[in-house]
């Protein structure tokens, strides 16, 4: 699925993707239980029908209109989280994937509120299904609140839900340019070195060759309005000289983004760390390092058991590390 858990997403994790990509989180309409969906090229009623395992006639008439008047891209729908499509306990059938849903909490939001606007589910079971250790919760934490049921052989989400092992895939966001923030530099014309054009001189004589002149060293080679480390350097070097500096040993996972690959800008989900703060994480086993923007809190679900954070794929792959869990040495300040 891409997503991403790209708020700004940093201020509270809005995404522009279609629904084939992410889930956003369920909505309350009328007193119902939904997720709100755009619709976007070469969908119909089938298709959604299958995507969301419920019946398109049925998905038309929740949407007060019929599968014969078709669709139009950008239509906004409702999907209706019914028995047949919405789970809070229990495990999939064999022919099901299980596909959490996720809020995002709230200011002065507490577990018995958010059970309540979701199906009336139990605190009790919330910290069940989110591995939490009593009702403590903050703002910007993602809860899952419920799983989408889909069919297996049926769902186009069904098989990114498995690639990726039900964890969120993000997305780049949608963000105003960071204040002060150094504007990329336009990318060279060509690659080629200009070279000094000497005058002849007349040979003079001596009674040694001069030495040869100690070559100057290449210096790394960046990614067009970069430095090293990735687009937000220069933003972390801001942070670090404006507070007070915090360094610690982590492990740290990855999770699918689109971004990263060809502008360096590189992402996190960590936990305890306010959004929008650059945090330089470095790989002690070859030196490698990277700044990445964290987005919002670690989702506190069964994947991300053992690890304090999540790293976009991009970055993983510049740090040299492969999908799995690694330590890694972070370093950042308080905003």
């Amino acid at each position: 699925m891409k997503l991403f858990l790209v708020i700004p997403f940093f201020l509270l994790f809005p995404f522009i993707l279609s629904a084939q990509q992410s889930l956003p989180s369920p909505e309350i309409a009328d007193g119902k239980l939904i997720l709100p969906h755009t619709v976007v090229p070469k969908e119909n009623w089938y298709s959604l029908g299958r995507m969301y395992n419920l019946n398109p006639k049925e998905l038309a008439a929740f949407n007060q209109t019929t599968i014969e008047k078709g669709l139009s891209v950008g239509q906004r729908l409702q999907i209706p989280l019914t028995n047949d499509n919405f789970a809070q306990a229990g495990k999939p059938a064999t022919d099901e994937v299980f596909i959490p849903l996720h809020h995002v909490v709230r200011e002065k939001e507490g577990l018995y509120r958010i059970g309540q606007d979701h199906n009336k589910i139990p605190a009790s079971q919330l910290r069940s299904l989110n591995n939490l250790p009593s009702d403590a919760i903050q703002p910007g934490m993602m809860l899952v609140v419920g799983h989408l049921r889909v069919k297996k052989d049926q769902s186009a989400l069904a098989a990114a839900a498995i690639a990726n092992k039900g964890i969120p895939v993000i997305a780049e966001p949608v963000s105003k340019p960071a204040v002060n923030a150094a504007p990329p530099a336009e990318k060279p014309a060509a690659a080629v070195p200009v070279q000094e054009v000497k005058k002849p001189v007349a040979p003079a004589v001596v009674s040694a060759p001069a030495a040869p002149a100690t070559p100057k060293p290449t210096p790394k080679e960046t990614a067009p309005g970069s430095e090293a480390g990735g687009f937000f350097a220069a933003i972390f070097k801001e942070q670090m000289s404006a507070g007070p500096r915090t360094a610690k040993t982590a492990m740290a996972a990855s999770f699918k983004s689109t971004s990263g690959w060809k502008d360096r800008k590189y992402y996190a989900l960590m936990s305890d760390i306010q959004p929008g703060t650059i945090v330089k994480y470095v790989n002690p086993s070859n030196g490698k390092y990277v700044y990445a923007k964290v987005l919002g809190e670690l989702p506190s679900i069964r994947e991300n058991d053992g690890i304090d954070a999540r790293l976009s794929n991009a970055a993983m792959s510049e740090l040299g590390l492969d999908e799995g869990k690694h330590e890694l040495q972070l370093q950042w300040t308080k905003q």
